[in-house]
């Protein structure tokens, strides 16, 4: 793995709490910062960081050219974060351009290295990107056996806000699976696993994971009315 002396631990954690929190603008310096350095290590770390950014502002095609200069630089100067996160949003890049097969394998190229260096964190995330490639593709049992994996990937990285998104994308999944089906099963299992989504929701403080979480119960207990009706 290639040093940038620029990216450090406090560096990335700025970042990533800067780009979750949506404060952009401070987002931005800290890329700013890393692509200052001519080293094609930090090249490749910056622009990789700079396609997460343009991701986050729905730059789509933006984020995609960002995540093709970090791919060639790291033939020079090999970074395990560029690899995992420029492949990643190639992968991202390829499901919104509707092409899934050429997703699927940018996601794998990215959840290989991850998996390898245990980053739990971003194992949870893949595995949910992944499953919505599928989802996508009408095949809603590998959808949610993948949508499992990010919930055991995330229980493991100890984070709420990861922990929060992944039990709501397993509640949403089986809300999916009751609208298609009627099997009240899988509507006791969505009130159930929404009830531990909150609990994770509100530790994160991420107004998303709330609203989400709500609006699930409200749809639930909706649902739930019109059934015994």
């Amino acid at each position: 793995d290639c040093n940038c002396v620029a990216f450090t631990k406090e560096q990335k954690a700025r970042f990533n709490a800067a780009n979750l929190g949506g404060k952009l603008e401070e987002a931005r310096v800290v890329v700013k910062e890393i692509l200052k350095s001519p080293d094609n290590c930090c090249q490749a770390i910056g622009f990789s960081m700079e396609a997460i950014l343009l991701n986050t502002e729905g730059k789509t095609d933006e984020s995609y050219t960002s995540a093709r200069k970090a791919l060639g630089l790291l033939k020079s100067g090999y970074s395990t974060y560029a690899a995992i996160e420029s492949n990643r949003m190639a992968g991202m890049y390829y499901n919104r351009k509707r092409k899934p097969d050429s997703s699927i394998i940018y996601y794998y190229k990215s959840l290989e290295t991850a998996e390898k260096e245990k980053d739990y964190y971003i194992t949870a995330k893949l595995y949910a990107n992944i499953s919505v490639v599928y989802i996508n593709q009408k095949q809603i049992d590998k959808g949610l056996e993948l949508t499992k994996k990010s919930l055991n990937a995330a229980l493991l990285s100890k984070d709420t806000n990861a922990i929060a998104q992944a039990y709501s994308n397993i509640v949403t999944m089986y809300g999916q699976m009751y609208d298609e089906t009627d099997n009240m099963a899988y509507l006791d299992s969505s009130e159930q696993l929404a009830a531990t989504a909150l609990i994770y929701a509100k530790a994160s403080k991420q107004p998303i994971n709330l609203i989400r979480n709500y609006l699930s119960m409200t749809k639930f207990g909706i649902a739930r009315e019109n059934y015994n009706q």
